[in-house]
Formats: structure tokens, sequence, C-alpha cells
């Protein structure tokens, strides 16, 4: 019922760690009913998860910008959380107050900044899957297809 449909996407905060640069996105309660069920907890590690269980459905939202070499794009949604949870513990981190906002420095290359207003862009829905690919599909005539992180 979404597909084609315009609504603003509201980016909310910006991420970098040594795998990835990204943007935190906000949903509104109509976006929120289009996000996968348990789409949050998807390839976290199990240390991670009781903190990750924790958070508000859709923490994982983002935009992933770019990634490092060799570094898959889903990346983003993992460094997301994982500096979402070390917030929630109360590890702020190093903070700076900079006109866009907030800068955190979390420790291991992690650096957040909340932006003190959120940016946002019009945007279109136009798809989505719940098909996950098998092991098969990723390959092509016998050789295994690497999948990169690549900016649209």
């Amino acid at each position: 019922d979404s597909l084609t449909k315009s609504d603003e996407l509201s980016v909310t905060a910006l991420i970098v760690t040594p795998r990835v640069f990204g943007a935190r996105v906000a949903l509104t309660e109509t976006q929120l009913k289009l996000w996968p069920e348990g789409e949050d907890k998807e390839g976290v590690a199990p240390a991670l998860l009781p903190s990750v269980e924790a958070l508000p459905v859709g923490s994982r939202a983002h935009v992933t910008l770019g990634c490092a070499a060799g570094v898959e794009a889903v990346q983003t949604g993992l460094d997301l959380l994982e500096i979402l949870a070390l917030q929630k513990e109360g590890k702020e981190g190093t903070q700076v107050e900079m006109d866009l906002g907030t800068l955190t420095y979390l420790s291991e290359g992690r650096w957040f900044l909340a932006l003190r207003e959120p940016i946002t862009a019009d945007t279109t829905f136009s798809s989505f899957s719940d098909d996950k690919p098998t092991s098969e599909q990723g390959k092509k005539d016998g050789e295994k297809k690497k999948k990169k992180c690549t900016i649209l």
C-alpha cells in the first residue's frame, strides 16, 4: 500500500566509525509500520543483544553514506546500535558542543553527532523485500559474488 507514496525522512544524527559513515533516521509512526519486526536484532552479537532489546523499535533505522574497503553496508546499522547501547548504559564519552549539535567520541574510533535540528529529505517508498538471499543466490557461475557498499 505504501509503494510510490511520498514522505519526509528525518536525519537526527551522523555516525563515523572505522568501518562506516552513516546517518541515523528517526521514523514516524507511519514509517515504523513499514519497519520489519525483529529487524533491530538481526545480526547483532549475542553480548550486545540485551542492550539492543532495551532500545525503542526502529533504533537501527539509518542511511549508509559510505563504507571502508571490504565492509558491507549492513555494518552501519550494527555500529549505530552499538553506539546507542553505549549511550543508554550511560557511557557518554567525550562531548563537544558545536553549531550543528553535540559531537561525542565513544572510543575505538566511534563518533556520534546528535544534530540540534534534524535534516529532512523528501522520499518515495519504492520497494521492500522480506526475502533473504540464499548462499546459492550469492554465486554466479561458481564464483562467490562480493557485496560492496555503494553510494547512490
